[in-house]
């Protein structure tokens, strides 16, 4: 559970409240994007990500998500 992997990043209430919560998380890609972004190049690849991620924000507004991005590099 990345939750928990990444524990170190939240305060030990904040993960309290989040194991005592119904939660559903959802990871999203373009699939091939490597060989895409090989195949389209670097500009159209970067517009590419925009409209996917504005795509996916849309479908947060309207089913009332939350967008919450963590980096858990070391």
């Amino acid at each position: 559970m990345i939750l928990v992997r990444c524990r170190r990043h939240f305060s030990s209430a904040t993960v309290a409240r989040a194991m005592a919560t119904d939660l559903t998380l959802l990871f999203t890609d373009i699939e091939g994007s490597t060989a895409v972004n090989a195949r389209l190049g670097d500009a159209a690849m970067s517009t590419l990500w925009a409209l996917h991620d504005r795509g996916s924000r849309d479908l947060l507004q309207a089913w009332r998500g939350r967008e919450v991005v963590v980096s858990c590099q070391r």
